[in-house]
């Protein structure tokens, strides 16, 4: 496996997209102090997995991406690419079949990273599986910082094991293994789970049974309430079709009876017309008879004056007379006549007492018959309204 070339954008000084060739044969990177080559090693160890942004010699993992300067705004994102050939070496083994394989990442402004392989989407670890089996990777010694041999000397020997190991090429298989155990303990912690489950759900079925059990039961009784049910209102049907055809006759024998009432009813409008008619005209007689009665009346009171007065004109001729004898044979005469038409006005009262007492008499006639009149009416309205209800 050879690096063929490193594309690096956005990534620490490299503000522009920069790529960088490496052809067989013997290639070194050279230049002053701060021209980057360091950070060439840096995008090398972050594009094959870094994840430590100490080591990447930064605070934060924000730090790869160009800040910008005086000159130019800062990045949005940094992405590194590195093209690996299959030149017959150590190469992964999944992708044998290839003659080259693109790995890349790309880390976001806002936090967000992606990982592609040969432009598909990949997952971090699938990158780093790429580099264990062939002694690269960022943990292992295919990049060499400056002051890295002294480190690799004077570390401790879990350290340089980890080295030895990715060497040889056991790290893929370790970390396989890790990953089994760890598989192993949360399979083990599932079946402590699945043990306190099951006496759970051992306690559980007694009482699920007799639940079971009642379900049944009560499946049964509703079968039978519903039969009982369906009987009831069966016969609560026929109970009612049966009331219903009762209902319906009663209805056509009260629709003729009401016809019949509406019959009368008119019948009792025309009569109670006739009546009103009756009640007004002998109203009208009451009322001729009431004006004939007060006719009567005053000329009753207009001779009852009439004969006060003779009687006062007999009473001064007849004192007169005493008074004067001389005038006797007049008075006498005089006394005579008004005599005579006091007889006469007697008469005439006594024809008009009789008049009156005639009148007296059709009037309470006339009365007692509006008042038999009105009481009929009474009746026939009483018997109209309740035939109307």
């Amino acid at each position: 496996m050879r690096i063929q070339k490193l594309d690096i954008a956005g990534f620490k000084s490299f503000k522009d997209r920069t790529v960088i060739e490496f052809d067989k044969g013997i290639t070194g990177i050279v230049g002053p102090n701060g021209c980057g080559k360091s950070n060439i090693v840096d995008a090398l160890s972050w594009v094959m997995g870094e994840m430590s942004a100490k080591h990447l010699r930064g605070a934060s993992m924000e730090d790869v991406i160009f800040a910008g300067s005086q000159d130019y705004p800062p990045s949005g994102f940094a992405e590194v690419s590195l093209t690996l050939e299959n030149d017959g070496g150590a190469f992964p083994v999944q992708y044998a079949q290839h003659s080259e394989v693109m790995v890349t990442r790309r880390l976001h402004r806002g936090g967000d990273s992606e990982y592609l392989i040969n432009g598909d989407q990949a997952r971090l670890r699938d990158i780093q599986e790429i580099f264990m089996d062939t002694g690269a990777g960022s943990k292992g010694f295919s990049v060499v910082e400056q002051g890295q041999i002294g480190k690799i000397i004077t570390s401790k020997p879990k350290d340089r094991r980890s080295l030895i190991e990715e060497a040889a090429g056991i790290t893929k298989f370790k970390a396989r293994k890790r990953e089994s155990e760890r598989k192993l303990v949360a399979t083990e912690q599932n079946l402590v789970r699945l043990a306190d489950i099951l006496r759970e759900q051992k306690r559980q079925l007694s009482s699920l049974e007799r639940q079971a059990e009642k379900a049944n039961r009560y499946k049964v009784l509703k079968d039978q309430l519903i039969d009982k049910e369906l009987w009831v209102l069966s016969t609560e049907y026929v109970q009612l079709n049966e009331e219903t055809a009762n209902l319906s006759k009663e209805i056509e024998v009260l629709d003729e009876s009401l016809v019949a009432f509406e019959s009368q009813e008119s019948e009792f409008e025309n009569k109670r017309e006739i009546e009103k008619q009756n009640l007004l005209e002998q109203e009208k007689e009451v009322e001729v008879v009431q004006l004939q009665l007060g006719e009567l009346k005053s000329g009753v009171t207009a001779l009852e004056k009439h004969i006060r007065e003779v009687e006062f004109e007999i009473e001064q001729s007849r004192r007169d007379k005493e008074k004067n004898e001389d005038r006797g044979q007049t008075l006498r005469s005089r006394e005579k006549i008004l005599s005579d038409e006091a007889a006469l006005i007697e008469e005439k009262l006594a024809v008009a007492t009789n008049e009156f007492e005639v009148c007296l008499e059709e009037f309470t006639q006339v009365d007692e018959e509006h008042a038999e009149t009105q009481k009929n009416y009474n009746e026939r309205e009483q018997r109209r309204s309740e035939v109307a209800r």
